[in-house]
């Protein structure tokens, strides 16, 4: 759903207006400020959360302005590298807010802090959260690294390379708060023993599989660069941007 405001605007900037026209207005100025402003706002207040859903909420704020920065950028490296964060942000961060609703499910616990040592019951629900989280991070060869890059090399393309180093805070800023779930996961105090921990253990199978399947995409779709959402992608911004990016 989040995407749909997402598709909208660029419908609006491409298909409505075409950058050309844009290109004569401030707009694209105030676009790509947005953007800085809601990657920066969002990670900053999801580091600050406690409550594991509300910390993917916030994140994903930060994460829609990648999508309207490379809509703000308005060259066609940027608009792929849009297109295609929808599709890999789709992959990621369901798989999140599905491991950390397993998590809460067999835990009961929403506080992050509570949430120390999951993985000695959960490994593959963890495992599917770590592999998600280090593609929103950024880290290669997952789609959100593929996304990243393309806004990098739009934002280059547009001659604002300082907006590279926008791009490189934010995955740091998301590592800030992705790292400490990971790390006090699989390497914390089993918090769950005893009989909060005989209460937790695998989901069934029906919540747990789409879960892992989806993680194990956000890899499979950035090794495989002719793979469907690479193609669709790439394919979407260049219809995009021949019909309103000139």
């Amino acid at each position: 759903m989040v995407k749909t405001g997402a598709y909208g605007l660029i419908r609006v900037v491409y298909n409505v207006y075409g950058t050309r026209l844009l290109g004569l207005t401030r707009w694209p100025e105030i676009l790509v400020g947005l953007a800085v402003l809601s990657i920066v706002l969002g990670s900053s207040v999801a580091i600050l959360q406690d409550d594991i859903k509300r910390r993917l909420a916030y994140s994903t704020i930060g994460q829609m302005g990648y999508i309207l920065l490379g809509v703000g950028l308005m060259t066609e490296w940027a608009l792929f590298g849009a297109v295609f964060h929808m599709v890999g942000h789709a992959f990621m961060k369901t798989a999140l807010f599905l491991s950390a609703g397993a998590m809460i499910h067999r835990t009961h616990q929403r506080s992050v802090s509570r949430l120390e040592g999951i993985g000695y019951h959960m490994p593959w629900t963890l495992g599917a959260f770590t592999l998600a989280a280090l593609g929103m991070v950024g880290l290669p060869p997952l789609m959100g690294f593929i996304s990243k890059w393309e806004l990098s090399l739009g934002a280059l393309d547009a001659g604002r390379p300082y907006l590279v180093l926008v791009l490189l805070a934010s995955s740091l800023m998301t590592g800030v708060y992705y790292f400490p779930i990971i790390i006090s996961g699989y390497l914390g105090r089993d918090l769950q023993a005893g009989a909060a921990g005989a209460a937790s253990g695998e989901p069934p199978p029906a919540m747990l599989v789409p879960t892992v399947l989806l993680a194990v995409f956000t890899l499979v779709f950035a090794l495989l660069p002719a793979s469907g959402p690479y193609g669709l992608a790439e394919a979407s911004a260049r219809i995009l941007w021949q019909g309103g990016g000139r």
